[in-house]
């Protein structure tokens, strides 16, 4: 799995109509689809997408890390643990009989500093793009 860090979380927008548009990756929920470019940094925003129209991701899994102080690899073990214990019930089937993989966003040290604890997990297409949900697809 490739972990993307991400900054901030729990920061709202305003505007946000209907589900679509920015949100920061911290406030993404179960279901949600989106757009983003490759990142080479860290990744504070991403455009939120309807599911049904083709789309780079999908979230599958958010959740708190609980762990006293912040240390990257303890962070990174608790998202692949929890990201792939959540890959099943959300899909239907076992993580490795699918045509996309997983990957999450979680807090780098400064946004650790800054409060951020929140993990999400969400589905990657193995080439182009993902065009409707994966939930409950036995993908």
């Amino acid at each position: 799995m490739r972990v993307l860090r991400f900054a901030v979380a729990g920061v709202a927008l305003a505007g946000i109509l209907s589900g679509c548009g920015s949100r920061p990756v911290g406030d993404l929920n179960a279901g949600e689809c989106f757009d983003f470019s490759e990142p080479t940094g860290e990744v504070t925003a991403v455009s939120v997408v309807e599911c049904a129209k083709p789309h780079d991701a999908e979230v599958f899994a958010r959740f708190e890390v609980a762990l006293e102080s912040f240390d990257t690899d303890a962070v990174a073990a608790t998202a692949d643990d929890q990201c792939l214990a959540a890959i099943e019930p959300y899909v239907g089937s076992p993580y490795g009989a699918a045509d996309f993989y997983y990957r999450a966003f979680m807090p780098g040290a400064d946004g650790w500093e800054n409060g951020a604890r929140t993990v999400v997990c969400f589905f990657v297409p193995n080439e182009g793009t993902l065009t409707g949900s994966v939930k409950k697809s036995d993908a």
